[in-house]
């Protein structure tokens, strides 16, 4: 996974392309990370629509955890993702959990507008 960062007015923009793979989504997650610490970030807008192949359900699960616990000092996360990624909510969901405010969009406006709000939730 090829991750395309760049700090944008309040919030830290990622690209992911290339092909999924899990140990290469969590160095990605621990990447954002270091970016979003480094650039004094507290949101990020991840952007996966260039991402190709399929995200199995642990992968789904281990990956949330691990966000979660990589992201502390992110206050919000918006994921553009590609239908073909067939949503399940549960990278969402694990990651939600463990307290990291995410959600899942397929538009990226809708995503910004979220993202940007000051509005909880």
């Amino acid at each position: 996974i090829e991750l395309h960062v760049a700090p944008r007015d309040g919030y830290l923009e990622v690209r992911a392309t290339g092909q999924y793979s899990l140990p290469d989504a969590l160095e990605a997650f621990s990447r954002m990370a270091r970016e979003a610490e480094r650039l004094q970030r507290s949101r990020i807008l991840l952007d996966m629509t260039g991402l190709a192949g399929d995200l199995p359900t642990m992968d789904r699960y281990q990956s949330g955890v691990h966000a979660a616990n990589v992201l502390r000092g992110v206050r919000r996360m918006a994921v553009v993702g590609s239908r073909a990624l067939r949503y399940t909510g549960f990278f969402e969901d694990t990651a939600s959990n463990r307290g990291l405010e995410v959600r899942i969009f397929f538009e990226r406006d809708e995503a910004l507008a979220w993202l940007t709000s000051s509005a909880p939730g």
